[in-house]
């Protein structure tokens, strides 16, 4: 975009305001509150990352860059891509930027840090102090399928490999009583209703639906709800249970991280997960860490592997895995739409591979 010459003391503070009026002028709406928009540092930069409308009813996520150079000027890019599309395109148009950024800034030692007072660079790894699972009951005794109303899926903003910021629907188990309880990690059917509203309140809100328009409000630690949000349509949808002792025969991967490549920088972390299913009720599991990891299929010898293979069941928003060991799982289950191409398992999103589509 074209250089800005204004004088400006807070560039965080600059492009949120920048953004409304260039989303007005160019079509947009103006950025959605919920996804909420996302304002971060990244080495020097300003990036500022929205949920936006188009004149068509389309939705766009838009990502506005910012930096100064020596002479005070900004220079200011934008990056728009669709909800939903591959971040590779997403990460080399930003990366472009970022080595833009350094070679008009290398040589301006003032430039190279943050001016602002009191920014905080991105954390580049997450605590390796795991959040504890929600409280339990004995199998098939917590929520009964009569209960639920189903599972809404939110589109919302997240950070993935390398500090890219993405689109990624997060789960919403929705109870007939109106009670809503968010990023289900355990069975819904072993969930113990009272010791999780006693031990993790803040995920527990409410909801009601008019139309296509669902009203939430999230908990709170202390238990108190949120302010109003309206998830409007295209912003949501429903889920889509399995069917009982339905049986899937295909490689699915997920991949998740963090760090700051995606501006330049040198720290990333990867997490890589593969499941493979095969119509005979069986499955394979094999999870990496600390780099990038492209595999998918199982053999014959992979499906008698004690620790990372065993029988699976799946039956509504439940995947039961029965390890070769002995161990066995429960945790919530859903695909993302009927042809049952992307599920996920509590909060991760699972995509088939290109070699069994």
């Amino acid at each position: 975009m074209p250089l800005k010459t204004e004088q400006v003391s807070n560039l965080m503070e600059w492009i949120k305001a920048f953004s409304v009026k260039d989303l007005q002028a160019s079509g947009y709406s103006e950025p959605s509150m919920s996804p909420a928009p996302i304002a971060k540092y990244v080495q020097s930069a300003a990036t500022y990352t929205v949920m936006a409308t188009d004149q068509q009813n389309k939705k766009w996520g838009i990502m506005y860059i910012a930096y100064k150079l020596p002479d005070n000027a900004i220079r200011l890019g934008k990056v728009i891509w669709a909800p939903g599309a591959q971040g590779t395109s997403l990460n080399t148009a930003t990366r472009h930027f970022a080595g833009l950024m350094k070679q008009e800034t290398q040589k301006s030692p003032v430039n190279a840090a943050v001016s602002n007072a009191g920014v905080q660079h991105p954390v580049t790894t997450k605590s390796n102090s795991p959040r504890l699972p929600s409280p339990t009951t004995a199998p098939g005794k917590g929520l009964s399928a009569g209960d639920i109303a189903g599972m809404a899926l939110h589109s919302e903003t997240g950070i993935g490999v390398g500090g890219m910021v993405l689109i990624v629907w997060r789960p919403y188990l929705l109870l007939k009583n109106g009670m809503m309880y968010q990023n289900p990690d355990v069975s819904p059917y072993d969930l113990d209703v009272a010791k999780s509203k006693e031990q993790e309140p803040e995920k527990w809100g409410t909801w009601k639906i008019n139309g296509k328009i669902i009203t939430v409000n999230r908990g709170s630690k202390n238990g108190l709800p949120g302010k109003p949000e309206e998830w409007k349509s295209g912003w949501w949808t429903w889920a889509t249970p399995a069917t009982p002792n339905e049986k899937l025969n295909a490689s699915y991967n997920s991949l998740t991280g963090g760090g700051n490549t995606a501006m330049g920088g040198g720290s990333i972390t990867v997490s890589s997960t593969d499941i493979t299913f095969n119509n005979s009720g069986q499955f394979t599991y094999e999870s990496t860490g600390g780099g990038s990891y492209n595999g998918s299929g199982a053999n014959v010898t992979a499906y008698s592997s004690k620790n990372k293979a065993g029988n699976y069941k799946l039956d509504g928003y439940c995947i039961e895995l029965n390890y070769n060991n002995g161990n066995t799982t429960r945790q919530s289950f859903y695909f993302f739409s009927n042809d049952k191409k992307v599920f996920g398992i509590a909060t991760r999103a699972y995509i088939q591979s290109e070699k069994t589509k």
